[in-house]
């Protein structure tokens, strides 16, 4: 969706840069064991990589779109860290967010666990197939945790479903008109 939406716009695009991450399939294979690794990790390079693109923005193309949002990594690591894990992290990351940009408009689309986990399947990553579908409904979950906890912030929530918005033009153009509407702060949510 974000090179689709970038090449509508003809704006900048930074896609989440996942497959380098040393930790990743230990985390899937040992959760406990790389998890700490794994969110501080992920935090440090999404950082890195969003304080990248803000310091060498060009002007005439002002615009962003992100495949994620720096908030994501709370996301997770309130999921997957212990309590005492989850505080030094805590740390880490209100110093980190504090440095960036808010995104002006968050474009969440929502499908449900059991369609992620059909799509995942599909994916074929072979360290992913061990993903439980309680997983996915924790993660669902505390995405809209912190949605709700972002009081100022503009949120889209676009319920797909099993709608393909890759094949269908109708789908994708529904998607730009809802991004396009003038949205007050808040949570809105639309099916697609």
């Amino acid at each position: 969706m974000a090179r689709m939406l970038g090449k509508h716009w003809d704006t900048e695009l930074v896609m989440e840069e996942f497959e380098e991450n040393p930790y990743l399939k230990k985390f899937y294979e040992n959760p406990e064991e790389f998890a700490f690794q794994l969110e501080m990790s992920f935090l440090s390079a999404r950082y890195s990589q969003q304080r990248k693109v803000f310091q060498s923005l060009d002007l005439f193309r002002s615009q962003i779109i992100s495949d994620y949002m720096l908030q994501k990594c709370f996301v997770f690591s309130s999921n997957n860290l212990s309590e005492e894990e989850l505080e030094i992290y805590k740390q880490f990351y209100q110093v980190i967010a504090g440095q960036l940009p808010k995104p002006e408009l968050i474009v969440y689309l929502h499908r449900s666990p059991p369609i992620l986990l059909d799509q995942i399947a599909k994916r074929g990553r072979s360290f992913e197939q061990k993903i439980q579908i309680d997983y996915l409904t924790s993660i669902e979950k505390a995405y809209f945790n912190v949605f709700k906890q972002m009081k100022n912030q503009r949120i889209l929530v676009l319920d797909l479903q099993t709608k393909d918005f890759e094949q269908n033009e109708e789908v994708l153009k529904r998607i730009i008109n809802l991004i396009n509407l003038s949205h007050k702060s808040g949570i809105h949510r639309f099916k697609v």
